[in-house]
């Protein structure tokens, strides 16, 4: 038997951003339960983010896909086996389920784990979980009712009966980790391809869906600027999928392709390399949050979101942004078609975020770096 009692965090989402976005969740359930361990259950995409983190005593791994639309028995039935397979003698006080958008998982995973105390988010806060998460508030023993525009950040941290109102006004800090020899490597390979990091910029062109990426050549002529008017030294970060959008770039833009990092740098690397830049460009993507937590001095996102539309949509900067008060969005004024105006609905190509110019993105690049 366990000699400390425990508690279970449930995080089921394959997203790098959201789970960088649940860290400071985890650190108040640290503070909440200072006598406990603190186990989370997450999916083995994010290790990287999680398994660094010093508020986290256990971490229990799912491999299978958190969105698959799986009929309820199934859902059961792969919920029974992650606690199956736990070793006897586990026991929780309390267990919480802090996603706020439908969640096909966390309620099972809470029931199944046994937990004294399970609380997550009422499936009366937004149309998607009333519909899809129909009858789960019935696994829990307390549900939050919570339909207010805040951060996810700092939005679960309702679940442990805490006063946000202060933590609106300055998002808490992402606390995510690299190793020392993490950032020897990125050292050693910047210096071994001759990257000056006296004027570094990181562009970031990918991310999760077609209407959140704003179009390479604008990319392209955003990185030009950089080194012909700046004298910038300009890298591409992205995943290995998005290594040949990056190389176009570098093609367009005059930038050699050595400085090409998509698909090339773990995680921790990527966060390093983020450390040593003094202004990121990116879309709405895991890579923006990213250098949030890595202390980057200036951040500029574009997003697909429309200035007029819901900002309790899953593209609300408001609720998505980059959790640094040195990030800037920049938002198209108005959406792109009638159909549009709750956020943006296009997912086959670049639509909304098509309002948001190079010129308006370089008016804040030169406006942020001369402040």
């Amino acid at each position: 038997m366990r000699s400390r009692p425990a508690v279970l965090v449930v995080r089921c989402d394959a997203k790098i951003g959201d789970s960088l976005l649940c860290l400071p969740f985890i650190r108040y359930v640290r503070q909440s339960y200072p006598e406990h361990e603190i186990h989370l259950l997450h999916h083995a995409s994010a290790r990287a983010i999680f398994e660094q983190c010093s508020d986290i005593d256990r971490r229990i791994e799912i491999t299978w896909n958190p969105s698959s639309p799986l009929s309820i028995w199934h859902r059961r039935k792969l919920c029974a086996a992650t606690f199956e397979a736990i070793e006897p003698g586990v026991s929780y006080d309390a267990a919480f389920a802090p996603r706020w958008d439908y969640d096909l998982f966390g309620p099972f995973m809470l029931w199944y784990s046994g937990a004294k105390q399970r609380i997550g988010f009422s499936s009366k806060n937004n149309l998607r979980r009333r519909l899809r998460n129909f009858g789960s508030d019935s696994l829990f023993t307390r549900t939050v009712t919570d339909v207010s525009v805040r951060h996810e950040s700092i939005r679960a941290i309702r679940l442990l009966d805490r006063d946000i109102a202060g933590l609106s006004k300055s998002l808490p800090s992402i606390n995510y980790r690299w190793s020392a020899g993490d950032f020897q490597c990125v050292c050693e390979r910047l210096a071994a391809l001759r990257i000056d990091t006296r004027r570094l910029v990181a562009l970031a062109p990918g991310a999760a869906g077609a209407r959140r990426q704003w179009p390479l050549d604008r990319f392209a002529e955003l990185g030009r600027r950089y080194t012909q008017a700046l004298g910038a030294e300009v890298i591409l970060l992205g995943a290995p999928s998005e290594a040949q959008a990056c190389e176009r770039i570098c093609a367009e833009a005059g930038v050699r392709l050595q400085n090409n990092f998509a698909g090339r740098l773990t995680l921790a690397q990527n966060a390093a390399l983020l450390s040593l830049v003094e202004q990121f460009v990116g879309n709405d993507s895991g890579l923006s949050h990213l250098a949030a937590a890595a202390g980057c001095p200036s951040i500029v996102q574009i997003s697909c979101h429309p200035l007029t539309g819901d900002d309790n949509h899953a593209n609300s900067p408001l609720r998505f942004g980059p959790s640094s008060q040195y990030a800037t969005v920049l938002q198209p004024s108005v959406p792109a078609a009638p159909e549009c105006k709750h956020g943006c609905t296009h997912d086959d190509a670049p639509h909304c975020i098509l309002g948001v110019t190079v010129d308006q993105v370089w008016d804040v690049v030169v406006g942020t770096r001369r402040n």
